[in-house]
């Protein structure tokens, strides 16, 4: 059969398809610095964390997960939180002794390179770490070890376990000794101030016109030039204004190419929200399970921006699983969508609880926005800390259900919203056997 030959575009069609091509592929490679971009604003709005640490000392709620901007925020831990600006010079922390429970200083670049400073990683004794960016050279003191940071903005997200409601004040006292200092002012001796150093004020996160979105992605390429395979990616789209030494001026665009990029966000988030879905884990009993949100390389060691775009979606900024193995739940055992208008179980066998040196908990949150959502017994997470009832033969059910299950359920049950949710199950300091995927968590039944 004779193929119908294509009608010929006009100038104008051209310029608006190459704008919507380009802008597509432009918001998929650029969304992880342009969310994190929306993060810094949306947290510094609310809490002023910048080069300072902001301690929630309360365990995240659903009005400050919502406040702070963060999706996925895990209720079993207090976080310690702050934007660094390292273009002026290193800034230096400081973590005490910790002896006996989890923390990690999760620390992310701007294009979304993940590493900790945990008890995994620097043991429990403490010390001081200088986080030091690309362009500084100088000698730093004999008792600093040096952190290089290839980005000029860094995000810290320490989080410092809670051993249940009676542990608290244990943990916030340990939050209360973390520092972040200037290395010209840690070397006088001082600490958690940045002397007199005045940092550049960033652009607003204001995406109200779509095509701010794609100045906001110029200015963080502006201040954080791409390295590695960010830098060869980026050449694609110069024709578009795009590029650390570009300047994208929405008002001087034609018609054609402002329709084009419009298109392209509105598509981009589309396509991006169905591959964190589809693509973030592997899924195993209908649990998406991640076991590396931190590697963007793919079998061939290609760079899989695509998966760092979905994890800067559903699990901004990541961990490295050892840390933290984050484990997703979208639909139940009946490949159906999770919602509130149904009830839920989750039962684990006995002595199949889930594998960890830390602890674990499971979260849930609204579906698609991830924030918590409000409710009758202030509960977001239910896990290892949780007085919770056993089955006589020694098993463990959750239940997962808007209404209460009864009198005698309540201290096994996590209340759900009447709307689409999701759940994320942590393990925190996974075993091996959860890690090669021996372990696998229960598939979520109807009740």
């Amino acid at each position: 059969m004779k193929q119908k030959p294509t009608s010929k575009l006009t100038p104008e069609q051209i310029r608006e398809e190459q704008a919507y091509t380009l802008g597509t592929a432009a918001f998929a490679w650029g969304f992880t610095m342009t969310e994190l971009y929306r993060v810094r604003h949306t947290s510094l709005a609310a809490f002023g964390c910048f080069n300072k640490f902001i301690h929630l000392q309360q365990l995240v709620s659903a009005a400050t997960c919502r406040k702070s901007g963060v999706v996925s925020a895990n209720n079993a831990t207090v976080y310690s939180s702050t934007w660094l600006d390292l273009s002026l010079e290193p800034i230096v922390v400081d973590i005490p002794p910790i002896p006996n429970r989890y923390f990690t200083i999760n620390y992310s670049d701007f294009y979304q390179k993940v590493e900790n400073l945990s008890n995994q990683t620097i043991g429990r004794q403490g010390g001081s770490y200088a986080f030091v960016g690309p362009n500084w050279e100088g000698v730093l003191p004999a008792e600093v070890e040096r952190v290089n940071i290839d980005t000029n903005a860094l995000w810290i997200i320490g989080r410092t376990e809670v051993k249940g409601p009676d542990d608290l004040p244990n943990a916030n006292a340990i939050q209360d000794q973390y520092a972040l200092t200037a290395l010209s002012e840690w070397r006088k001796g001082k600490r958690n101030t940045m002397g007199d150093n005045q940092y550049e004020e960033w652009l607003p996160y204001d995406v109200s016109d779509s095509l701010n979105w794609f100045a906001i992605l110029n200015d963080g390429l502006r201040r954080n030039p791409p390295y590695g395979p960010d830098a060869a990616i980026v050449g694609l789209f110069e024709s578009i204004g795009i590029g650390p030494d570009k300047a994208f001026d929405a008002a001087k665009l034609d018609p054609a190419t402002a329709g084009g990029l419009r298109r392209a966000v509105e598509v981009g988030r589309q396509i991006m929200t169905q591959e964190a879905e589809q693509r973030l884990g592997i899924t195993k009993n209908n649990w998406v399970m991640i076991p590396n949100s931190i590697d963007y390389s793919t079998p061939s060691g290609a760079f899989d921006f695509l998966f760092r775009t979905a994890v800067s979606l559903r699990a901004q900024p990541g961990q490295d699983s050892r840390e933290n193995f984050f484990n997703f739940a979208y639909i139940d055992a009946d490949d159906e969508p999770l919602h509130g208008e149904h009830n839920y179980t989750i039962r684990f066998e006995k002595g199949m609880l889930p594998p960890v040196d830390a602890f674990w908990s499971i979260t849930m949150y609204d579906h698609p926005a991830g924030f918590l959502v409000e409710n009758p017994l202030d509960r977001y997470q239910i896990g290892t800390y949780d007085e919770m009832k056993y089955g006589q033969d020694g098993s463990l059910t959750i239940y997962l259900q808007s209404d209460s299950p009864g009198v005698d359920k309540e201290s096994n049950w996590l209340p759900a919203p009447k709307e689409p949710l999701y759940l994320c199950l942590r393990l925190y300091n996974a075993r091996s056997e959860a890690l090669t995927f021996d372990w696998l968590p229960p598939a979520v039944q109807k009740a």
